[in-house]
């Protein structure tokens, strides 16, 4: 999303140079297009003394499954899927099924009062806890892969509303962030805000919260979803907007750490070597 009409790049993922739709289970490797010494598919399922390469000659224990674009479209059709792509409302993810919903205006925090506004996180307001907030949303803005009006006279900054619910068969949610980026004399920058984090984290005085915990257990290649939240929602409103600099914003989503390929199979692999990873 950005502030002045340059360049805006749809946000999408793939499995490989095929377009195919990744492998979704993490715990089956690292996806398409690898071997093993015993010529097998996937990662050997005795214990026996073998290496693992891709086809370009990497080492795929260091490699990860691709991920997975999601579409903001009207309705499952070629059309209007497309329509959505071409509108650039599109999001990726690294594997897990997560929903990401972005918008940007300038009235999403008309409702906050100036004591919210100071505090400047995760603040939600009544209209985004309604079950039809995208309603408002796209009536007073625009939604994620636009370029955002131009500001009003009586404006200060821009708003964002952003929602996120979990992958059923994942893990938890942990915090959504929005990350700034612009330029300033020729040079780039980016800063990255939390904006929503699960209920018992709580910020420090400048507004960051702790470091996203782990409930990973490497020896039993397991997790468990007692910490994090299955759904995450705000309004954020930028403390440091400058109007004479171009800008644009992303939504970024962590879910808490859920054990990695590897740490599945060696598991599962006599003598295997855990690797912790994800």
């Amino acid at each position: 999303m950005k502030i002045t009409n340059k360049i805006t790049m749809p946000v999408a993922a793939s499995g490989d140079s095929r377009g195919v739709i990744s492998v979704r289970m993490v715990e089956s490797g690292p996806g398409s297009g690898f071997r093993t010494s015993t010529g097998m598919g996937l990662a050997c399922s005795v214990a026996v003394d073998c290496w693992l390469v891709s086809d370009a000659g990497l080492d795929v224990r260091l490699e990860n499954p691709a991920g997975l674009t999601g579409v903001w479209a009207e309705e499952n059709t070629r059309a209007s899927l497309f329509e959505a792509m071409q509108r650039k409302e599109t999001f990726a993810t690294s594997g897990p099924r997560i929903q990401l919903r972005f918008f940007g205006g300038w009235d999403y925090d008309k409702d906050e009062n100036l004591a919210q506004r100071r505090q400047f996180w995760k603040i939600v307001p009544d209209w985004i806890k309604d079950r039809a907030w995208t309603r408002v949303a796209y009536a007073q803005g625009v939604p994620m892969g636009s370029d955002l009006k131009p500001m009003p006279k009586d404006k200060r900054a821009p708003s964002f509303a952003v929602w996120a619910v979990k992958d059923p068969t994942s893990g938890n949610l942990d915090r959504i962030q929005i990350v700034k980026g612009w330029t300033k004399s020729g040079q780039s920058f980016e800063k990255i805000f939390d904006v929503a984090w699960m209920d018992d984290c709580k910020p420090d005085l400048a507004g960051k919260i702790p470091p996203i915990r782990s409930t990973v257990d490497i020896a039993n290649a397991s997790y468990s979803n007692s910490i994090g939240a299955v759904e995450l929602k705000s309004v954020w409103t930028d403390p440091e907007f400058d109007p004479s600099q171009d800008a644009f914003y992303y939504a970024r989503v962590l879910e808490i750490p859920t054990p990695r390929w590897t740490t599945i199979q060696a598991k599962e692999l006599a003598g295997g070597t855990a690797n912790r990873g994800s």
